[in-house]
């Protein structure tokens, strides 16, 4: 075999596994919250109720208009969720990436 087949071969080999290793690492891993727990979340939940189910978030922050934003992810994975509260602590919706 010719050393420019060779280097062909060497580099489709090296993209192709590196885009299934990619694609391994967004999709292979479980998602950062358990899809029977996010399905539990509903409208009108208090924040205490969804600390409760989910656990305390990684992140906090408000909004504008006294709404609150709290969120859910875990290192080194392509998912997060996000909670929205409004001015009195209770959901009004969900948002779920990955």
């Amino acid at each position: 075999m010719s050393q420019r087949k060779s280097r062909r071969r060497f580099w489709t080999t090296f993209v192709l596994g590196s885009a299934l290793l990619g694609a391994l690492a967004v999709y292979g891993f479980p998602h950062c919250v358990a899809s029977e727990k996010l399905s539990r979340i509903h409208q009108g939940m208090t924040r205490d109720e969804v600390v409760r189910l989910l656990g305390p978030p990684v992140s906090a922050r408000r909004c504008s208009g006294r709404r609150t934003e709290i969120g859910y992810g875990k290192p080194a994975r392509y998912c997060s969720v996000d909670v929205f509260l409004d001015s009195t602590g209770q959901v009004t919706g969900v948002f779920h990436d990955h």
